[in-house]
């Protein structure tokens, strides 16, 4: 459960890192979609896979 946290935390600290380097008006949309998906599939063994899908 804690590696689940880390990555959730490190999807969202990247997410916010390319918002403000790439000076994007809408990065913010971008970094609660990220944050969504890690929440929602934290708990699974592989959630890459689930994550593309569920953007797709």
């Amino acid at each position: 459960m804690l590696y689940s946290c880390a990555y959730i935390v490190l999807g969202i600290f990247v997410a916010t890192q390319l918002w403000i380097w790439l000076q994007w008006a809408d990065g913010a949309s971008a970094v609660v979609l990220a944050a969504v998906a890690c929440c929602f599939f934290a708990t699974l063994d592989e959630p890459a896979v689930q994550i593309h899908r569920f953007f797709v």
